[in-house]
């Protein structure tokens, strides 16, 4: 058992006396670095000798083979200008600089612990000193270590501080070697244990960032079989790694006896977080590798001969890959249960790896929290038992391709099973040409000299200090670089830049001990405005890239930065590629973004960083490998020494977006973690071909307060944004667990592998109260929209779903899938595609009998045309729209010419759109989503062929692109992102900043639009701009109808104020605001406003009419209360219905749940006749409704919020039940279940409604109440944004008018689907009576039906319309003889038929009738034989309203709009019920 996080088992090693470095010779670093800088070293160890000589230093001669190892010249050139000094060392030679002994004959482990720990090689650094015990963490003190060739005898640990680099020559590798009396933990110790304080460590094992050990051999053979220090017993160890993210360990080799009795360990790492290592060579020894850790990554290791070659202690995930092992007993033993509280080994994949020669390939556990293990390509050769259960049965016997044990989940259903396993095969493009996945090494040029590389600094003449605009003099640079066919070298330090710096595609970049390029300035402020810090390629580039330990960040407010835009896609398999790079925001001194500034629980403008920090787009692709993107969530260069809390350090900064990830593919991700974005941490949109393993995220802690998608709110949008409207209960009450970043999305992709996904979260609004219940967060991860998608060993922390896909399906935490701290699913298939839908093809009965239902929801109402009475010609819109054309051509980049690269044009154009003639309107497919008696509406939908437009080619001629255009009406619209809308029905946000320090509160709808003036900046600075506080005021006249127009989001904003008084609405902004300026220039500085008094969307006077609802607002909720009332009462945002209501009876009274009314959040206004909204009703958990509920009368809302109903007519009862089923039980078998139910009665009613009451105005009324912190627009926006949005404006009513309001069709869910298309005589679809619609027995889809899951369906040209150019609006007049066609309507089963009826075609002509319209008479009615299955459409014939169709289809005005509303049938049985008190008005 090995526990440091909470040392309950008090197993630490920590009760030695070690306590970081020993000094044994010299007795401090002090004294070391005095007898240093007077030429002397004291060493001790001596081969048969115990005393200690002193020596002259002089830098010993070092060895030829590598002499001309590049860093050796390049690395000094580092800096490290926060570090807190100048004369601060960065780069560190163990030999020339601090006398190590590399002959092996001496211990030199104090020269090696002095270049560590010391400030230069000439002083120790008195009150400056590097990041020890005390310190904690740095961000600042960066160092490279470099140990030259040659043997380095130690005896005690050589500590590596924070934020270290020890490097050997990988041309010739340093040989680390512990002595024969070697004492301590390992020879290279990260992180030492405090001396009995109950496991305390000089560092915060899950904050261990940027280290790495790489190119060192050490040798094990000559320590002892103990290495304890006084009473700690320990073992000999080649490294105690306890790291987390932006870490590495590689090309290592671990030299350890081979005999029977021993020892050693190659590595120990009992904790930490993330991490990656590949190149390791572990030959003898008792342990490889004893493993314990959160997760990781490894890759390519050997193990040769010893007992065990991989020993886990605890993890939440591990993956290892390409593992090579041996000979030994064990190979992997995952049998224990270390960790904190005996976490044990959580999941464990091992992919494309060979085991050969061991007694048991896997040793696991049959315990309760037994591990999750996938097994992908692995080979078992000459292995006794492949897998094995310590002290039980063997679970695998022999090889298996793809082979699991552990909770597997198909969809949302799921058990556990272990053997093979089916799932999608990763794509081709991944592997290589043996059929592994495809890994490329990490470059370290060791076959280059000096001469290769052109140095930043020194060459290019660019600071890396952190001062000035480095953007040009970096663009230049790297210009150079890639024309003369050399390495670009960023020594270490900072580099800011105030533009975007493009890294051409051909280009080698090389860091040093991470390098930074640091985005900062107004350029990056703006969030409206994103723009690209580091440009990688051009779009369209084909060819090579590689990136190599760099780091990339920002400062101070640079909410408009995107940190990174991958665009160069390979020219071979791996070609471009970057290797432990990072990306970083906040959290760091000299970024303004700290403790100071950006205190916990804080929302400071000035610390919304980053739009987004990885963006590798679509036509790129890309190897990445330990690639880490952190928005802080603690100040690292803020101590935590000695501190109790250690919380206290925490931040509160955002950042947008995580890394978006659009490739095509082949794109590899390993060993990548992306954290604490707003919005998500990984989102693959429309991606394809991408494998990633492993991958780790956690939430904000901030959240959610304030809630996703704040501060974002009204920035700048990116593919698949997700959308936290629906974590509105209503438009005043929030979900907050939903409001919380996605861990991961993966939509409308295809072929997407993954190995190991942590997904965290820890905090509640930085409080860890979720943590225990496990309920921080609603949901994580989501797949839909996607094919060829398989997760395996998921693991989550603290959120309800663990996994969400299409059709609701979701894994739950609940379901047994948790195990220890975190949830673990061995394997997760997401079902393919979009969301299902059962389709239900609509016969033309509909338009005689409107109502139509599904089997089950959601379904798709594939609805028939409707036949006008004559052909009609409809002139749609011109559509303006824009397009992008590229080609080949010459750029430049500061100034320097470059070769030719691809790029883009925009360009606008207008097209004018063929007249429509047509005699029948089709209708948009309904998708329904609810269950129950619901009205819906359904809109015209008439095709428009797809049309060609020319564009020029890019190379000086044209092309023709086929453009598909929107359907009439939608086409009038145009494709502008403006919308017509109310402000009661935008989607609300639980809290945020807005542009007021303060935030906002409660919910509702926010605009924003910038206030600003332009300011002249003399020099580079900080500086405080100061605005107005008020923009003024903006009166609305009332009564009236009237728009007011945002420029972000782009939206017209539609309110109702009915009263005779003004609206005048008052603006505040901030006073100040804080910017960066890195150079002198001219710049609009900006600031966005917010309302100051409250707005509402009008209140009636008693001489109003109220408005009348045709269909039941979506915003609306009716929640059961346990409060009984005898009458309706009145409240702040609506009215408490008793439970006893005649018309909906139902008080439930089982054990603790208990309704005895109900509470209706609506607004003011008339309701029904009709069905009930059964979307709106909430009913408690676990109750299911059985039948139809009774369909209720006409309801009245007053602006006192009363509620009132018709009188209660003769009853006769409808019923319905809501019942609630408990199941139990036992040992997984279902014992029994019993169901309670309790039945809900009414009235059966006449829906119809004679009122003829008129509405005010033409917008939808906004809901009830008021709406605080509006954010209004003052802004003139110039005139082309005005005729922009007066043209969607107009579009938008446009459409409105075309679509008559819809018409209201009635839907209900049962056991059956109908009407349905019968083929034959029905004539389905409106046509005539030949073709799809008149098979008896259909196959494929109808006309007109697009299955967004199959491609080959679409691009379909409604049958009912014939594309001409004249204009007129009058009936086209026919011939003497005429082909029947699509646009006529089979008249089959009416009484006679006309001349295109199915009985009067005489092989496919028809004599036109001679006959004319009766002469009008007091006795004829022209409307006697009319067919009115045409009303309902935007040309009703005078016909629709005689009394012949009157009694078919009953009117009435509902928001000024015709619409057509059904009649709904229902069992009676003669009966009473209670009710409520009505009142007439």
């Amino acid at each position: 058992m090995v526990d440091n996080q909470h040392n309950y088992y008090h197993t630490a090693p920590d009760k030695g006396k070690q306590n970081g470095p020993v000094w044994r010779y010299s007795g401090s670093l002090e004294k070391f670095m005095t007898n240093l800088g007077k030429g002397t070293v004291i060493r001790g160890g001596y081969k048969g000798f115990n005393g200690t000589k002193k020596t002259n230093f002089k830098a010993p001669k070092k060895r030829q083979s590598s002499d001309d190892y590049w860093l050796t010249t390049l690395g000094p050139l580092g800096a490290q200008p926060l570090a807190g000094g100048n004369d601060y060392q960065f780069f560190r030679n163990v030999v020339d600089d601090f006398g190590a002994d590399n002959s092996g004959d001496t211990d030199t482990t104090e020269a090696l612990n002095a270049a560590v720990a010391s400030w230069n090689k000439n002083s120790v650094g008195g009150n400056q000193t590097r990041c020890g015990e005390e310190c904690g963490n740095t961000f600042s003190q960066g160092a490279i270590v470099y140990f030259p060739p040659g043997t380095y005898k130690i005896c005690s640990p050589v500590i590596q501080y924070y934020y270290t680099q020890f490097i050997g020559d990988p041309n010739d590798m340093p040989i680390i070697k512990g002595c024969d009396t070697f004492a301590g933990i390992a020879l290279f110790d990260t992180d030492p244990y405090i001396p009995l304080e109950s496991g305390a460590q000089w560092y915060v094992n899950q904050n261990q960032f940027f280290r790495q050990i790489r190119n060192f051999e050490f040798d094990l053979t000559d320590m002892p079989e103990s290495t304890a220090d006084q009473g700690q017993d320990l073992v000999p160890t080649g490294i105690h790694w306890q790291v987390a993210q932006a870490t590495s360990l590689q090309n290592l080799i671990f030299s350890m006896p081979t005999t029977s009795t021993t020892t050693a360990v190659g590595i120990f790492s009992e904790n930490g977080s993330g991490g990656f290592v590949s190149n390791l060579i572990f030959d003898g020894g008792n342990i490889g590798w004893r493993a314990g850790s959160q997760q990781y990554t490894a890759r390519n290791l050997q193990f040769n001969f010893c007992n065990t070659a991989i020993q886990m202690v605890w993890d939440w995930g591990w993956t290892w890959q390409q593992i090579d092992i041996n000979g030994g007993s064990i190979a992997f033993n995952i049998s224990g249960i270390g960790g904190d509280t005996g976490q044990g080994t959580g999941s464990v994949s091992i992919i494309d790896t060979i085991i050969s020669g061991t007694k048991v390939g896997i040793l696991t556990n049959n315990a309760g929290t037994s591990p999750n293990i996938v097994l992908d390509n692995t080979v078992f050769d000459g292995v006794t038992s492949p897998v094995l259960i310590d002290g039980g049965s063997t679970l695998l016997s022999s090889n298996s391709n793809l082979w699991a044990t552990g909770k597997r989940y198909n969809g949302s259903a799921g058990s556990s099973q272990t053997g093979d396993v089916t799932a999608p095969a990763k794509a081709k493009g991944l592997l290589d040409s043996k059929g592994f996945l495809y890994v490329r090494e990490r470059p370290q040029y060791e076959d280059q000299s000096a001469g290769s590389f052109l140095v930043a600094t020194t060459d290019g003449g660019c600071k890396n200090d952190g001062s000035g605009d480095q953007q040009s003099c970096i663009n230049s640079f790297l210009q150079k670089a890639v024309s003369g066919g050399k390495i670009a070298y960023f020594p270490a330090g900072i580099y800011t830049v105030g533009g975007t710096i493009v890294i051409p595609t051909g280009s080698k970049v090389q860091g040093s001990s991470w390098s930074q390029i640091q985005g900062s300035g107004f350029y990056f402020s703006d969030m409206h405005d994103p723009k690209v810090m580091i440009q990688v390629g051009n779009e369209g580039d084909i060819g090579t890239m590689e990136i190599v330990e760099m780091l990339f960040s920002v400062k101070g407010n640079t909410a408009g930065a995107i940190l990174m835009e991958w665009n160069t896609a390979a020219s071979d398999q791996g070609a471009a590629g970057m290797w432990d790079s990072h990306f970083r925001v906040g959290g760091a001194l000299g970024s303004d973004l700290d403790l100071a500034t950006c205190p916990k629980f804080s929302e400071n403008p000035e610390c919304i960083a980053a739009s987004l920090m990885f963006h590798v787009t679509p036509q790129a692709n890309g190897y990445f490998e330990n690639v880490w993107a952190w928005v802080a969530d603690h100040d690292n260069d803020q101590s935590i020494f000695n501190q109790p809390d250690s919380t206290i350090t925490q931040v509160a900064i955002f950042g947008a977006r995580g890394m978006l990830i659009e490739s095509q593919g082949p794109s590899w991700f390993y060993g990548s973690g992306s954290e604490h974005s707003v919005l998500y941490n990984y989102l693959l949109s429309g991606a394809k071909n991408v494998y990633m393993g492993h991958i780790q995220t956690e939430s904000p802690y901030f959240q959610p307060v304030p809630g996703a998608p704040a501060p974002f709110d009204a920035a700048a949008s990116f593919p698949n944004d997700p959308d936290f409207s629906h974590c509105n209960f209503t438009a005043d009450t929030d979900n907050e667990q939903c409001r919380y970043s996605w861990g991961l999305q993966i939509i409308d992709s295809t072929d997407v592998t993954i190995h190991g996904a942590g997904l965290y979260s820890f905090f509640n609004a930085f409080y860890k109260d979720c943590e225990d219940t496990r309920n921080c967060q609603e949901s994580i991860l989501e797949v839909k929209g996607s094919t060829g998608v398989v997760i395996y060993n998921l693991f989550t922390v603290a959120a309800v779903d663990i996994a969400n896909g299409i059709d609701g399906t979701k894994i739950l935490q609940s379901d047994g899938n948790q195990r220890g701290y975190t949830t673990e699913v061995s394997v997760w298939l997401p079902l393919p595609g979009a969301d299902n839908v059962n389709i239900v093809w609509v016969g033309t009965d509909i338009w005689q009998t409107p109502t139509v239902s599904c089997s089950s929801a959601p379904c798709m109402l594939i609805l028939p045309t409707s036949s006008l009475a004559s052909n009609t010609t409809i002139s749609p819109s011109q559509y303006v729209t824009s397009f992008e054309y590229g080609g080949i051509g010459p750029t430049s980049i500061a100034g320097i010419g470059t070769t030719s690269v691809f790029k883009t044009t925009t360009t606008t154009v207008t097209i004018t759109i063929p007249t429509i003639v047509t005699g029948g309107i089709p209708y948009s497919n309904v998708n329904v989503t609810g269950t129950g008696p619901t009205p819906i509406t359904i809109y015209p939908s008439v095709n428009i062929p797809p049309v060609n437009v020319p564009l020029p080619d890019g190379s000086g001629g044209t092309t023709t692109r086929k453009v598909t255009l929107p359907p009439w009406p939608e086409v009038n619209g145009g494709p502008g992102s403006e919308i017509f809308t109310d402000p009661g029905t935008e989607p609300g946000q639980s809290s945020g900043t807005s542009g007021s320090s303060g935030g906002s509160s409660g919910s509702g709808t926010t605009y924003y639009t910038p206030l600003g003036f332009p300011v002249t900046i003399p020099k580079a600075t900080v500086t405080t701009v100061t605005f107005p506080a008020s923009t003024g005021a903006i009166t609305i006249s009332c009564p009236a109808t009237t728009s007011v127009v945002f420029k972000t989001p782009a939206i017209a904003v539609g309110t109702t104020c009915t009263n005779s008084n003004p609206l005048t609405l008052y603006f505040a902004c901030p006073t100040t605001k804080v910017f960066t300026f890195l150079a002198a220039t001219t710049a609009e500085a900006s600031v966005d406003c917010s309302l100051v008094t409250s707005w509402s969307t009008g209140q009636a006077d008693s001489t109003t009419p109220l408005p009348v609802f045709a269909t039941w607002p979506p915003f609306g909720q009716i929640v059961p209360v346990t409060t009984s009332v005898s009458k309706p009462q009145p409240t702040d945002d609506g009215v408490v219905v008793p439970c006893t209501a005649w018309f909906f009876f139902i008080c439930i009274s089982w054990g603790e749940l208990h309704i005895g009314g109900w509470h209706w959040i609506l607004p003011p206004g008339i309701y029904g006749p009709g069905p009930p909204p059964v979307g709106l009703i909430r009913w408690p958990p676990g109750v299911t409704i059985k039948g139809n509920l009774p369909d209720w009368p006409k309801i009245t809302i007053g602006e006192d919020n009363q509620l009132t109903t018709d009188d209660e007519p003769e009853c006769q009862t409808e019923t319905a039940e809501a019942c609630i089923t408990t199941t139990f039980v036992s040992a997984s078998t279902t014992l029994s279940s019993a169901s309670t139910c309790e039945t809900i009665s009414g009235c059966s009613i006449t829906v119809s409604d004679s009122s003829t009451t008129e509405v005010v105005g033409t917008q939808t009324p906004a809901p009830i109440g008021t709406w605080y912190d509006e954010v209004w627009s003052t802004d003139d926006l110039g005139q082309a944004y005005t005729n922009s949005v007066l043209s969607v404006l107009s579009a938008s009513l446009a459409a409105a008018r075309a679509s008559s309001g819809g018409t209201t069709i009635s839907f209900t869910s049962g056991p059956t689907a109908g009407p349905t298309c019968k083929g034959g005589t029905t004539a389905c679809g409106g046509t005539i009576c030949s073709g799809y619609w008149c098979t008896p027995s259909p196959t494929g889809y109808p006309p007109g039906y697009q299955d967004p899951k199959d491609p080959s369906s679409g691009g379909y040209s409604a049958p009912t319309t014939s594309i001409g150019s004249s204009t007129s609006s009058k009936p086209i007049q026919s011939s003497s003889t005429r082909s029947c066609t699509a646009t006529d309507v089979c008249n089959c089963n009416e009484d006679g038929c006309d001349e295109c009826s199915p009985a009067c075609c005489a092989n496919g002509t028809c004599p036109t009738s001679s006959s004319k319209p009766p002469p009008a008479s007091s006795s004829a009615d022209p409307c006697a034989n009319f067919d009115c299955r045409a009303c309902g459409s935007p040309f009703d014939d005078p016909c629709c309203m005689s009394s012949h169709c009157q009694d078919r289809v009953v009117f009435t005005l509902a928001g000024g709009r015709v619409t057509t509303v059904a009649s709904v049938s229902a069992s009676k049985t003669s009966s009473s019920a209670k009710r409520v008190p009505s009142t007439k008005r």
